[in-house]
């Protein structure tokens, strides 16, 4: 392993995207509804407990365990292959499409289920 800065940051980075969205998926529900009616926290916290409410918090724990596991290659824990494949724009770009689009068709065909029942 080799020092590099942005490879700490990275890690830095989804450490704490993972805690954010921990402490969302596990914040007690009275706390939940008290932080709900806080200007700026009403952006994160949801009083939706359906699979469409949480959706938005299972992809930001995938998306910082991407950023762990780049983190860790940008500082040389994995092979050489590994992370010229993790570096590569032909691999990220359409991970982050695929995470985009995950979440355009969840929601889009949920808001059709939602009202047709």
């Amino acid at each position: 392993m080799y020092y590099n800065l942005i490879g700490i940051v990275f890690l830095i980075y989804g450490f704490v995207k993972i805690a954010m969205v921990t402490s969302l998926i596990f914040i007690p529900p009275e706390i939940k509804k008290r932080l709900a009616l806080i200007e700026g926290f009403d952006f994160f916290v949801s009083l939706d407990d359906t699979l469409a409410g949480h959706m938005y918090e299972y992809i930001l724990l995938v998306f910082a365990v991407f950023s762990i596991i780049h983190g860790l290659a940008l500082l040389g824990v994995f092979r050489e292959s590994f992370h010229n494949v993790i570096e590569r724009k032909s691999f990220q770009y359409p991970f982050y499409i695929a995470l985009g689009l995950w979440m355009m068709i969840f929601y889009i065909v949920s808001n059709l289920y939602e009202y047709t029942n």
